[in-house]
């Protein structure tokens, strides 16, 4: 049933039209029926087709129980229709959370990986500068040794001077450089370790 009775004969439909009389859908049938009447509408082929969907409106709502069950049927309808728009109402509110939480989860995963990148950054920085410093007390340690063993080698040793105190001086520096070699070892691998596990993360989420 696509064809609105009402409608058809100019009247409101729903509520409302259920509400008129039988006198307004008597006066709408006599104007709509002046207005398609086949004589009036010489020239339109469809005119009689028209004129005959008027009629069949006008004899069911003329009769009070068939308007009754139509009304029915467009009431019905009504409430068909308007339980499908809640429905896709909810599923478009549910559709837009589940957008806005996505859209959230991204932006957390991707700021947590700027900070790791950021993390990391700044560790292999301060690995370079340890690098650096260390490279740069190990040529001033080398330098001084240097010059030591040239002032040791114009001076004459002392009586009782044995060679094995050549090597004396030096034995706490070279612990210090193995503790700095440790020390350093132990940031690169951290360095690497953050290395891998942002690497995991971002395997993770693809």
């Amino acid at each position: 049933m696509d064809s609105d009775h009402y409608a058809i004969l100019g009247l409101p439909s729903g509520e409302e039209g259920a509400r008129l009389s039988d006198k307004d859908i008597a006066k709408a049938y006599r104007v709509k029926a002046l207005e398609l009447h086949p004589d009036k509408r010489p020239n339109d082929p469809n005119a009689n087709i028209f004129f005959q969907k008027l009629k069949a409106s006008y004899e069911i709502l003329r009769d009070r129980k068939a308007r009754r069950e139509y009304d029915d049927v467009l009431r019905a309808r009504r409430n068909r229709t308007t339980k499908r728009n809640c429905m896709n109402d909810g599923k478009r509110e549910k559709m837009m959370s589940d957008l806005e939480r996505a859209e959230k989860e991204e932006e957390k995963r991707r700021d947590e990986k700027e900070g790791e990148e950021r993390i990391c950054k700044k560790l292999w920085e301060e690995i370079a500068e340890f690098r650096a410093k260390h490279k740069r007390k190990q040529e001033e340690e080398l330098a001084s040794r240097n010059a030591k063993r040239r002032a040791a080698a114009a001076t004459p040793p002392p009586p009782g001077w044995r060679e094995e105190n050549e090597d004396g001086p030096w034995k706490s520096l070279e612990r210090f450089q193995a503790y700095e070699d440790l020390v350093l070892g132990n940031m690169i691998r951290a360095a690497e370790r953050q290395k891998m596990a942002q690497r995991g993360t971002s395997g993770n989420g693809n």
